[in-house]
């Protein structure tokens, strides 16, 4: 509507102003630019222009931002409203509408509101309990022509962001849209060059399964180790998607990762996954490593492919013997005894019930090494002593709490519950 108080301080009637803006619109018609197209407009939202006045494209465009508008604000009335609509014709003319809507509310990241809509269209396209008809057809092709990847980008990119508000509705649309939408997560991802690693990421893509895995290949073949300007952040964000399986092209394109400062440890956990078992000799090579991080990922991968065997044993009895190591290593290498391999489990069960009674050997004590573990490092040996020998494990156990200090006897008293 023409602002009456604007016209009056300029000295001009509202109905005189209005007539002289109409009088302007012809030439924007027929001159068409972006400009003039925001011009027009806005003086169709301030009723100065009706919908004949403006170009029939331009109409639609302004119907489609008003729908979508709407279902930003509340997309519930709008919603309901289609849920009425029976005739398969009727049908189809307001999905239509709906979908150039859902494109809109796509392109602005409007999360929610998309996620509202997609929604009812998915409830739509099911029927109900027939045979699908023309208007769950129709429900179909709507919902369709939304989840693409040029479309879901922008949603990807809000997941990406954070915000609050549609992280939740965003991280739901990417997952449902399957291929799309694990396309365009990477997308956006790989948009932000140079950005720290992003744990939604990772989590989102993971959770969109087979339809990623292609595009982890495809992305990984694309980054070189060896080039000053990689993305290390990307390439990191990009091991830890890999899935814990046996994936023959991948091997290649994780290994070339392995030597790289900054993404060995990403790198070699991705490769342990996509090898299996094979990858034993490059986690034994990796138990060496000065970093405790690369140490940590390669006793953990043992012990995930089951490959705790004599040799691994021993580097454990020689690591838990002296103390060296962060406690989340000394921790992950006493639970892993726990899964050591038949041959080795009489060994295993004999170290961990010296380790939990703080026996480290004659060596350790003259080198002063002779302190007691941390808490969290003894209730892991005593979980790993309970899964060796149940029965036996529960004696010691409950040995040990008797002269442990309050904390641990609280903690390894639980332990012998859940094991009675």
């Amino acid at each position: 509507m023409v602002d009456h108080d604007t016209a009056r301080k300029a000295g001009q009637d509202p109905t005189r102003a209005a007539a002289l803006l109409r009088a302007m619109a012809p030439r924007l018609v027929r001159e068409r630019s972006t400009a003039g197209d925001d011009v027009l407009r806005e003086l169709h939202r301030r009723d100065v222009l009706a919908d004949g006045d403006l170009p029939p494209d331009l109409s639609a465009s302004v119907r489609r931002d008003l729908l979508a508008d709407t279902l930003a604000r509340d997309p519930l009335p709008s919603l309901r409203a289609l849920d009425l609509v029976e005739n398969p014709d009727d049908y189809a003319r307001e999905a239509a509408r709906l979908c150039e809507a859902m494109k809109t509310l796509a392109r602005r990241g409007e999360a929610p509101a998309l996620l509202a809509a997609i929604t009812t269209l998915a409830r739509h396209a099911q029927g109900k309990g027939g045979r699908p008809g023309p208007r769950e057809e129709h429900a179909l092709r709507a919902m369709r022509a939304v989840i693409e990847k040029e479309h879901l980008v922008p949603v990807a990119a809000a997941l990406l962001a954070d915000v609050p508000h549609v992280r939740d509705a965003a991280h739901s649309i990417i997952v449902f849209a399957g291929s799309p939408g694990a396309l365009a997560l990477l997308s956006a991802r790989e948009h932000l060059h140079g950005a720290p690693n992003l744990a939604v990421f990772v989590a989102t893509f993971k959770e969109t399964g087979a339809a990623g895995w292609p595009l982890l290949l495809s992305a990984l073949a694309r980054l070189d180790p060896a080039r000053e300007d990689l993305d290390a952040n990307l390439a990191e964000d990009l091991l830890q998607c890999i899935p814990d399986r046996r994936d023959p092209p991948l091997v290649d394109h994780v290994a070339k990762f392995l030597s790289h400062p900054r993404l060995r440890r990403a790198s070699l956990r991705a490769y342990a996954a996509v090898v299996g078992e094979p990858s034993r000799p490059r986690l034994l090579e990796a138990l060496e490593h000065p970093d405790d991080g690369v140490r940590l990922v390669a006793i953990s991968e043992l012990h995930r492919v089951r490959a705790v065997d004599e040799t691994v044993v021993a580097w454990i009895e020689r690591l838990l013997a002296g103390r060296g190591g962060s406690d989340d290593l000394r921790a992950a290498s006493a639970l892993a005894l726990g899964d050591a391999t038949p041959p080795n489990r009489t060994r295993a069960l004999a170290f961990l019930t010296r380790a939990i009674e703080g026996k480290r050997g004659l060596l350790a004590t003259l080198r002063g090494d002779g302190g007691e573990e941390s808490t969290e490092v003894l209730v892991t040996i005593a979980r790993a002593l309970l899964a060796l020998d149940p029965r036996e494990g529960v004696r010691i156990v409950r040995q040990k709490a008797i002269r442990a200090d309050p904390q641990l006897r609280a903690r390894l008293g639980a332990l012998v519950i859940e094991k009675p």
